[in-house]
């Protein structure tokens, strides 16, 4: 898990504060005006802040969420093949080997869940 913390202005705060820091976050020095523009570009405090966080936050999140969605595909398929297997198929080899295949899918997504929640955030916002 990945830790950081960012040292927020309070001028930055002040005035619609999620916003403000989501730009102070980004680098931004917005007046009220661009942080209002920055906000409808990203939808969401919380959408601007992950856009920026942690130095392509956003990015990693996007590849760990195509990485979710293919192991995930790959799972449902070996659950498929497992079920259309007789009992007889299920106890060969074949089965066992497919059946450690399964186990090593749900492991797989189990770790990008993991690394997908994995970011802590600490905001500080000074006072002074």
């Amino acid at each position: 898990m990945s830790e950081s913390t960012f040292v927020v202005n309070r001028e930055f705060a002040e005035n619609d504060k999620r916003f403000r820091i989501a730009c102070s976050l980004a680098g931004i020095q917005a007046t009220k005006r661009q942080a209002s523009k920055f906000r409808r570009g990203f939808g969401s405090a919380e959408v601007a802040m992950r856009a920026f966080i942690g130095g392509g936050y956003a990015e990693k999140s996007g590849r760990l969420q195509a990485d979710m969605a293919k192991a995930t595909k790959n799972l449902n398929n070996l659950n498929e093949e497992l079920e259309g297997m007789s009992g007889d198929e299920k106890s060969s080899d074949q089965g066992a080997a497919l059946a450690e295949a399964i186990e090593s899918a749900k492991q797989k997504i189990e770790s990008l869940e993991v690394d997908l929640n994995g970011l802590k955030i600490n905001l500080k916002i000074l006072t002074s």
